[in-house]
């Protein structure tokens, strides 16, 4: 037995929170479609505003950072997670950035992303239209919001440590890796 308890704890510190995420979709409704990130733009009066759900980063991250550039019918945005004190866990949230002053034109929208799910940099194409609603020309990052924490992965925890004991969905799927344990 304590061969298999070992060698379970390795794989699933191995695969971190990929292994939490599985047993949160075996046990938690929804949570599944929660793994593919998505995108929502919208464009009001020259103001390009990105919607980014479902974005994976470390559950302590501070904020999220943005990089824009609009040149040659081409608007870039790479979205990077700000995190000072990391925790052993991760999290989704809605971030949400919009770029004021894009100059009106059918422009190609690259968003860039690290996505930890597979450990590289991700990228969406949409085409977007920008109408001429007196905007200036230098576009420029005008307002960021992040949401709180959803559907927080755990990882495997330290020895002594006995997680969470609420009823939220983490303590949940903590209950589902203490019985695999036992």
């Amino acid at each position: 037995m304590n061969q298999m308890r070992e060698r379970l704890e390795g794989v699933l510190r191995v695969a971190g929170w990929q292994a939490c995420l599985l047993i949160m979709a075996a046990v938690l409704p929804g949570v599944a479609a929660a793994d593919e990130d998505a995108f929502t733009v919208t464009i009001a009066d020259g103001v390009v505003t990105v919607l980014h759900e479902y974005a994976e980063y470390n559950c302590c991250m501070d904020y999220a950072e943005y990089a824009v550039a609009v040149a040659d019918q081409v608007i870039e945005i790479v979205e990077t997670e700000v995190t000072t004190a990391p925790c052993y866990c991760h999290c989704f949230f809605d971030l949400t950035v919009a770029i004021a002053d894009v100059p009106p034109g059918d422009y190609t929208l690259h968003f860039r992303w690290l996505d930890l799910g597979d450990i590289e940099m991700s990228e969406v194409a949409l085409a977007v239209t920008v109408p001429d609603a007196g905007q200036g020309d230098e576009a420029v990052v005008a307002s960021t919001e992040m949401s709180e924490c959803y559907w927080e992965m755990t990882a495997v925890p330290e020895p002594g440590d006995e997680g969470p004991e609420d009823d939220s969905p983490v303590a949940a799927t903590w209950s589902v890796l203490k019985a695999t344990y036992r």
